[in-house]
């Protein structure tokens, strides 16, 4: 068995660059220039093609080094007790894509495939043949 890695002073684990690149790529939001901010709660906010809510990523100040960065979460739609609240990960284009395109954009950009309602209800339409397509 492998030993777990020590926590340091503040609770945190060593870095590790698998996992830590991993977690940047699938929760974080473009900031200014292409960098990347990950939020310590917003990031954790699940995607769906169909979601409820809208993240609005906003850079306070003006001026990019000393800007504050804040991440908003609004609901569009009603949110029933119990039930997750999800952010459309691909943004206003989103609706305009088909499944394929959908998928494709998820893979590249935040390296997982969508199983959401949306993405299996589009699926099912077509007979499941986008999911055939990709196991072959």
């Amino acid at each position: 068995m492998g030993r777990k890695p020590k926590k340091n002073s503040r609770g945190l684990k060593p870095f590790n660059l698998r996992t830590d690149c991993g977690i940047l790529r699938t929760n974080s939001f473009e900031s200014v220039g292409n960098d990347s901010v990950i939020f310590e709660k917003m990031s954790r906010v699940n995607h769906g093609c169909s979601s409820a809510a809208n993240a609005v990523y906003d850079l306070v100040n003006s001026s990019h080094a000393s800007g504050r960065h804040e991440v908003r979460l609004t609901a569009v739609k009603e949110i029933k007790s119990g039930n997750d609240i999800l952010i459309d990960y691909i943004g206003d284009k989103s609706a305009s894509m088909v499944l394929k395109e959908r998928q494709e954009f998820l893979l590249s950009k935040h390296g997982f495939r969508c199983t959401c309602v949306k993405c299996y209800e589009d699926d099912k339409a077509t007979g499941f043949e986008y999911m055939r397509s990709t196991i072959r």
